[in-house]
């Protein structure tokens, strides 16, 4: 089966099952479901030992948080409101 669909021999069968959980929930399938298809009893086998984020699933998780913690570093409260970096380093120089 392997040589018919070209996999790397050292790939088990549980190996393909653990991709195949990764994959559907990757797509977005109930977890729920994903869980009943494999057999398990309880979701919390699933989720324990058959999730593998790829990694641009974990970059996607984190997508943005750049600009949040940017905008907080830059952007302190003045005179009780937001202003620029620039704006700060304007009144600074002004005192």
């Amino acid at each position: 089966m392997r040589k018919k669909l070209k996999l790397n021999p050292k790939i088990r069968y549980h190996d393909l099952r653990h991709n195949f959980v990764t994959v559907l929930l990757d797509l977005g399938k109930d977890p729920k479901v994903v869980s009943e298809l494999l057999g398990h009893a309880d979701i919390r086998t699933t989720y324990n030992f058959y999730i593998h984020p790829r990694l641009d699933t974990k970059k996607k998780a984190i997508e943005g948080l750049d600009d949040v913690l940017v905008s907080h570093e830059l952007a302190k409260p003045v005179d009780d409101k937001i202003v620029s970096f620039e704006d700060m380093k304007a009144k600074r120089k002004a005192r």
